[in-house]
């Protein structure tokens, strides 16, 4: 995620890039951050062009927006592989592509290990 960019100046790609990945990033850690980690997830996300209540949804593993919401779920799962198959199953049926899924699971395998 670009910390320089703003919503605003991004490409439609990129923005939407940045929301998913703060909005990944709150669904993944938001639960086990500190306060002091949380409330840089937060601003990350503000950064990002997120609304209160879409941090508020992030952080419970939603979003208004049904194929990231889709996303987030798969994300959530990781690890075990008939949740993720279901996922998988359910977000292609809303249009969300095999493609994304790779790239939300490689995204999510960063996210935690840079955590540790």
């Amino acid at each position: 995620m670009s910390e320089t960019r703003t919503a605003g100046d991004a490409t439609p790609r990129t923005w939407f890039r940045t929301r998913l990945e703060a909005q990944l990033r709150l669904a993944l850690l938001g639960d086990t951050a500190g306060p002091a980690t949380l409330a840089q997830l937060m601003n990350q996300a503000q950064r990002a062009g997120l609304s209160g209540a879409e941090i508020d949804a992030a952080l419970a593993g939603r979003s208004f927006e049904v194929r990231t919401s889709s996303l987030l779920a798969y994300a959530l799962k990781q690890g075990d592989p008939v949740e993720t198959d279901l996922k998988r199953q359910r977000g292609a049926r809303l249009g969300v592509t095999a493609s994304a899924f790779d790239r939300i699971a490689q995204a999510t395998d960063r996210i935690l290990r840079d955590a540790r």
